[in-house]
């Protein structure tokens, strides 16, 4: 394993309080992540993450983006579009 993932499962094997939250979607959305291949389930699962696992994640993350264009071509698309809609 790469990244953060080592000291994410570290942190989080021995974490018990994962809570699930109900989420109401955007249906447009959600039929725009399911195309990207993600399930779209009714409920968030929330844990508490220290701020350098989050940081690690996120510069992870960041990384995939730049090493892969497309993904984030695909992100920011998501995200132009629905900031065009709420404008209306």
């Amino acid at each position: 394993m790469d990244g953060p993932a080592p000291e994410m499962i570290q942190h989080s094997a021995g974490l018990r309080q994962i809570s699930a939250q109900r989420f109401y979607g955007d249906p447009t959305k959600a039929k725009t992540v399911k195309s990207l291949g993600f399930r779209v389930r009714p409920y968030v699962d929330r844990m508490q993450l220290p701020a350098e696992i989050r940081k690690a994640i996120s510069s992870y993350i960041a990384a995939l983006l730049v090493r892969h264009p497309n993904y984030l071509a695909k992100l920011a698309a998501f995200h132009h579009d629905g900031a065009h809609r709420r404008k209306r």
